[in-house]
Formats: C-alpha cells, sequence, structure tokens
C-alpha cells in the first residue's frame, strides 16, 4: 500500500470521526437529540461502510500493483539471467578461442625453432665439409707445386711447360704488337695521302 493512499485514509477517518462528533443544530429535546444522534449513527456506520469498501479497493488495487510489480521483476529477471548466459557463452567462446589461438602461436614457434636448428646444424655441417675441401684443395696444390717445381725453375719457354695466365699473357701481348703495326699502316696512308 502506498504512502498516499494511507495519509487519504487516515484524513477519511479523521473527517468521518469529526463529522460524527459535531453536533450542527442547537441543543434540541432529549427526544430530538436521540433522533439527530440515531441520524450521526446511521452517517459514522455508512461512512465507516464506505470506508471499508475505500480500505477493500485499495487492498485489490495494492494487490494488483504488487502482482504487476513481482511479474515485471520476475520477467527482468529472467532477461538478466538470459542475457548473462549469453554473455557467459560468448566468454567461453572467446576463451575457446584465445586457447585455440595460443596452441597454434606454440606450435607455429616449436616448428620455426625446430626449422632454425635444423639450419644452424645445416650451417655447422656446411661449414665442416667447406673446411675439408679447402685443405683437400691445399693438398692438391701444394703437391702440383712441388711436383712442377723444376719446371717453373727452368723458365715458361724452356721446358715447354705453359700455365694458361702465361699463355693468356702471350695472347694478349701478341694482340698488342698487331693493333700497333695496324696503327701505323693508318698513320703512313694518312701521310702518303696528304702529300699527294
Amino acid at each position: 500500500m502506498s504512502p498516499q493512499r494511507i495519509a487519504i485514509l487516515i484524513c477519511c477517518c479523521l473527517w468521518f470521526h469529526l463529522d460524527a462528533l459535531s453536533d450542527p443544530g442547537s441543543q434540541p429535546d432529549a427526544t430530538v437529540a436521540e433522533d439527530p444522534t440515531l441520524k450521526a449513527l446511521e452517517r459514522v456506520e455508512e461512512k465507516q461502510a464506505e470506508l471499508l469498501r475505500g480500505l477493500e479497493s485499495m487492498r485489490n488495487d495494492s494487490a494488483a500493483d504488487l502482482k504487476r510489480n513481482s511479474e515485471a521483476i520476475a520477467q527482468r529477471l529472467a532477461e538478466i539471467e538470459l542475457s548473462l548466459a549469453e554473455q557467459r557463452r560468448a566468454d567461453q567462446q572467446r576463451q575457446h578461442d584465445l586457447q585455440a589461438q595460443q596452441s597454434f602461436n606454440h606450435t607455429l614457434l616449436l616448428y620455426l625453432a625446430v626449422l632454425g636448428g635444423l639450419g644452424v646444424i645445416g650451417l655447422i655441417a656446411m661449414g665442416f665439409f667447406m673446411l675439408k675441401t679447402v685443405r683437400r684443395v691445399g693438398d692438391v696444390l701444394t703437391s702440383v707445386a712441388l711436383v712442377d717445381r723444376p719446371a717453373q725453375l727452368l723458365g715458361y719457354g724452356g721446358a715447354g711447360v705453359q700455365t694458361r695466365a702465361a699463355e693468356s699473357t702471350e695472347r694478349f701481348l701478341d694482340s698488342m704488337a698487331r693493333l700497333d703495326a695496324r696503327l701505323r699502316q693508318m698513320e703512313q696512308k694518312q701521310l702518303s695521302m696528304g702529300k699527294q
């Protein structure tokens, strides 16, 4: 019951009570006095009945309001519960997605680490094989240098042994000599044409 209705009810009760106690006319006889008293009593009973009907209607209204409020609260609680369940499902889905992403990242990092380790092992093996190859090439060059040492001491033309560097140098010098001869021929032709 709302505070406004309670205040109205109290005001009505006081008004009825004051109305019943007040005597509107002058003091009549005892017989006439009984009559207004009876009338006042009847009015009080009518007002009391009216007041009871008002109280009953207010009680019914407050019960209906209470029922509407409780239904609204129940509906709102159901909506909140559905919202929380949906949010919980969304949180679980996000958590699952996050775990899947972390698992993928972990697997990717593991593969990259294995691939990097294999690369480092490959570099070490390649370095080892290159070192062995360089040593063998060095041994071969040393043995060839020791075998051809007498021919090198005699000179390139004396023993008939020529290396590729010597051959290319000789060809280059021959080409330069021919070019020089050709330039001289051209200069002589120019001079002879100029004199004529």
